[in-house]
């Protein structure tokens, strides 16, 4: 378990010090990752260096992922980047929360993806770009789906709420939490 989470919001009352750390650089994750071959949980929610090279070295380098939380990255989780996270065949857990670069192209990767077959837990919340169809085409492919937490997503209308219906009917898997806005 590896816990790299970025502070979200800065402190105003804090003041900088001359010896104060800067953030790791996209070379350093990378380094970091590289190690870590046998990681099965990465926190990294608020990194702001989140590239396609850092998410192709952790597919790359650390298979056995099965949590993964990339809620608040900048520039956010992109669809190529989601392309990426889909090759994690033992992902179980996946949060993007507040990306604001995935579209209904990067749900589609993940639901068409090794990882959908294992996905129990997605949250892609404030995710500002998805829409009804995403939603849908996420859940196509999705077979092991406990926990979907979608709120805040301002595209997102009714028509999500039917194709979760349908896919509950045809799947007919243990859900336990459903969460989501209808604007």
């Amino acid at each position: 378990k590896l816990n790299l989470n970025q502070t979200k919001k800065p402190s105003f009352k804090a003041i900088e010090k001359e010896n104060e750390t800067p953030p790791p650089c996209e070379s350093s994750i990378c380094q970091v990752l590289q190690s870590c071959r046998y990681l099965h949980t990465l926190f990294m929610a608020g990194w702001q260096s989140m590239t396609l090279e850092v998410m192709t070295t952790l597919v790359t380098s650390c298979p056995h992922i099965r949590f993964l939380d990339l809620g608040h990255c900048r520039p956010g989780l992109d669809d190529r980047m989601a392309a990426k996270v889909g090759e994690l065949s033992r992902l179980e857990s996946l949060s993007v929360t507040g990306s604001t670069a995935i579209t209904d192209v990067g749900l589609s990767n993940i639901g068409a993806s090794q990882a959908a077959a294992t996905i129990k837990e997605l949250r892609i919340n404030k995710c500002r770009e998805i829409t009804d169809e995403g939603i849908e085409m996420l859940l196509m492919g999705l077979e092991a789906l406990e926990i979907l937490i979608f709120n805040g997503c301002p595209k997102v209308t009714d028509e999500s709420r039917l194709a979760l219906d349908r896919y509950l009917r045809e799947h007919r898997v243990n859900v336990r939490q459903l969460s989501w806005t209808v604007y």
